[in-house]
């Protein structure tokens, strides 16, 4: 059974929002103390919205364009909403095995695989997809098998970066800064890596 704990925030009345996604079913994801805990303290600020999202616990087909199944079996836990409803998609990677299901989910969202794809549709301007960001105990290890879909990475510890990320990421935002610069100034965040710039990890404590 979900516990939906909604913390009650209207989506509509925030600068951004977030979909924090565990990459497995709902009973697996909330047995992640990182997933209680990246939630809890996101919600904290007033000015960001964030939402659970979890692998439908469904069958489904690999790769997702031989699933058939209904794309509002991916919506968010809190407010129904899509993957592509959101302003930054953060993946939770825990085990290697969920490597298929964040290709599955952003695949059947209709999101792009690659940074470069999405990159170039937002310097272009045809779309602006989600920022796609991960972290966890598998990407701290090791981020190179992941690093042509995501756009930004949190090596270790993401709590004591996400206040200096998160204001970057409305200036960007807000139109005060490009994508590009956004990129940039990310890179220069300790223990955030970049992968489209390739930048030094210094990996948070």
């Amino acid at each position: 059974m979900i516990n939906e704990n909604i913390k009650g925030k209207d989506w509509r009345k925030v600068d951004f929002s977030i979909a924090l996604i565990y990459p497995n079913v709902y009973k697996i994801g909330m047995s992640s103390y990182s997933i209680r805990l990246l939630y809890s303290l996101i919600n904290r600020y007033d000015n960001i919205e964030c939402e659970r999202l979890f692998l439908p616990d469904i069958k489904i087909k690999y790769p997702a364009s031989k699933d058939f199944s209904s794309i509002n079996s991916l919506r968010s836990i809190e407010n129904k909403r899509l993957p592509f409803d959101f302003d930054i998609l953060g993946f939770s990677l825990h085990f290697e095995n969920d490597y298929r299901n964040i290709l599955w989910i952003l695949e059947k969202a209709k999101i792009p695989l690659s940074y470069q794809e999405r990159f170039k549709s937002i310097i272009q301007g045809r779309s602006k997809y989600p920022l796609i960001i991960g972290g966890g105990p598998v990407v701290t290890s090791n981020p190179t098998p992941f690093q042509k879909i995501f756009d930004v990475f949190f090596i270790g510890d993401a709590e004591q970066n996400l206040d200096l990320f998160f204001k970057q990421y409305l200036r960007y935002k807000d139109n005060h800064i490009s994508f590009e610069e956004f990129l940039y100034l990310s890179s220069q965040i300790k223990g955030l890596f970049v992968p489209s710039l390739n930048n030094n990890i210094q990996r948070g404590i």
